[in-house]
Order: C-alpha cells, then sequence, then structure tokens
C-alpha cells in the first residue's frame, strides 16, 4: 500500500471515530433536551394554571369575607353602607365562581362545584336578609344570617377553600415537577459528560496507535535505505536492499488492490528496486 493510502486510511479512521462521536454526542443532548422540552415546559404551564387558580381561589376566599361582614352589617345596624358594599362585592364574587368553574381540571372539578352550590345557597339567604332590612323586617333578617341552614352553608364555602389550600399550596405539585425534571437532565448531562470524556480518549488512543503504525511503516523503511546507502559507502555497490513491508493479508486486499492499483502500489518497495538496480 501507497503511503497517500495509508495516510488516507489513517485520517479516514480517525473521521469516523469523531463522528461516531459526534453523533453519539448529539442523541445524547437529544435525551437532555426532551426532557426540558417536554416535562418542564409543561410543568411551567401547568404552574401557571394553578397559579391563576390559586389567584382565584384567595380572591373568591377574601370577597366571601366581605360579603358576609357587609350583610352582617347592614342587618344588625341598618347602614346602608353594608348593603352598597356587600352588592358591589356581590358581582364580582358571582363572576370569579363563574370562571374557576368554566374550565375545572378533573381533580379540583367536584371542590369547584361544590364551592358554586354552598355559594349559591348563601346568595339567595344574603339576599333575603336584605330584603327583610328593607321591608324594616331586621328581626326577620338577623334569623336568617343565624340560622342553621345559613352557617352550614358557610362552613362548607370556607371549608372547600380550606381543602384547596392544603391540597395544592402555591402551585407546589408543579414546582417538584420541575425540580424533578431538571434533576434528571442534569443527571442527563453528568453521564453524558462522562461518556464523552471516555470517547475522547478512546480517539485520542486511536489516533496515537494508527499514526504510530503509519509513521513506522513510513519510517522503517527509509531507515533500512538510509543504512543501506551508508554501507554502500563503506563496502561498494555489492548488497541490495531488502525492505520487509509485513503485509497482512486483509479482507478484499486482493479486489482492491485490482481495482485501485495506483493505491496499493509501494512506493518504498519501488525505491528499493530501483536503487537496487542502479547498483547493480
Amino acid at each position: 500500500m501507497n503511503i497517500r493510502a495509508k495516510l488516507l486510511i489513517g485520517f479516514l479512521s480517525v473521521a469516523i471515530l469523531a463522528a461516531l462521536v459526534g453523533y453519539w454526542q448529539f442523541r445524547q443532548l437529544e435525551k437532555v433536551a426532551r426532557p426540558l422540552e417536554n416535562d418542564v415546559i409543561s410543568s411551567i404551564k401547568n404552574f401557571q394554571r394553578i397559579s391563576q387558580t390559586d389567584a382565584l381561589i384567595a380572591r373568591i376566599s377574601h370577597l366571601g369575607d366581605i360579603v358576609t361582614q357587609s350583610v352582617q352589617n347592614f342587618a344588625f345596624t341598618g347602614n346602608v353602607r353594608g348593603q352598597q358594599r356587600y352588592f358591589a362585592h356581590q358581582s364580582e364574587l358571582d363572576q370569579k365562581i363563574a370562571d374557576i368553574n368554566r374550565n375545572p381540571d378533573a381533580e379540583n372539578g367536584p371542590l369547584f362545584r361544590r364551592l358554586a352550590a354552598a355559594w349559591a345557597v348563601l346568595r339567595e339567604l344574603e339576599t333575603a336578609a336584605i330584603e327583610e332590612v328593607a321591608r324594616e323586617t331586621s328581626t326577620e333578617a338577623v334569623d336568617i344570617l343565624e340560622s342553621e341552614a345559613y352557617w352550614s352553608q358557610k362552613r362548607i364555602f370556607q371549608s372547600e377553600l380550606q381543602s384547596y389550600f392544603l391540597n395544592h399550596g402555591i402551585g407546589e405539585k408543579s414546582i417538584i415537577s420541575i425540580r424533578l425534571s431538571a434533576d434528571n437532565a442534569r443527571q442527563v448531562l453528568r453521564e453524558s459528560t462522562i461518556q464523552i470524556v471516555v470517547f475522547i480518549g478512546i480517539i485520542v488512543l486511536v489516533s496515537v496507535v494508527v499514526g504510530a503504525s503509519i509513521t513506522r511503516s513510513i519510517t522503517q523503511p527509509l531507515s533500512r535505505l538510509i543504512q543501506h546507502t551508508n554501507e554502500l559507502g563503506r563496502d561498494g555497490l555489492n548488497r541490495d536492499i531488502e525492505i520487509s513491508l509485513n503485509r497482512p493479508e486483509l479482507p478484499g486486499r486482493r479486489f482492491l488492490a485490482a481495482k485501485f492499483p495506483k493505491l496499493w502500489n509501494d512506493e518504498l518497495g519501488d525505491l528499493a528496486t530501483s536503487f537496487n538496480r542502479m547498483t547493480t
């Protein structure tokens, strides 16, 4: 095999190894990117959705306290500002409860429906109490607001709000999911880094072995030629150059040599033959 073919095979071997490592590294990066693109992004979207729900529930809880205090203030004292404050916040509370039941998830749907049902009863009773005060029958209004029917629904309303916050927190599940996805991505990245370092070490080792083999196949015959020329200077033209090329019988070598004779010509062997002819 000539020098050009040896160098070409050596460079191709290293290039193929580098390409394989590059392809493998690309696949490893895909493993890192997949949880980032899927799990983390979906967790962030879920966190945003839950945060919006948390804000709605917090606002509903606040409005519930306001309307209760307002209707009681109007019923017990007859202060018209309590009535005005009640109706000002009642419409917003209606809207928030409608919003939260518009697209409920499977987990919280029943809770939100129970919350809406309790508010519907409370709203009816509170409106009836306000009407009694307007008719100057405050005693009946107070009876409504102190009745077991009213406070049982009030307890249900408060219980459902507390249940939501106890079970969910401020998007706690989504935060945990994001952390798990980030931890998985870091683990894959750490493993990929170790494997890449190992593969780079293998490439360096193979490059050194291939380079040393090619260099030896070139320099050894040249050293023999230089040794022989020195002997010619001392002993005269009475010795032939013998170069052992150590040609292994590789699979397909004969076929390749027939198809690509120029690549399989041995320049060093030809040089030794020409030199022997010159010295004959």
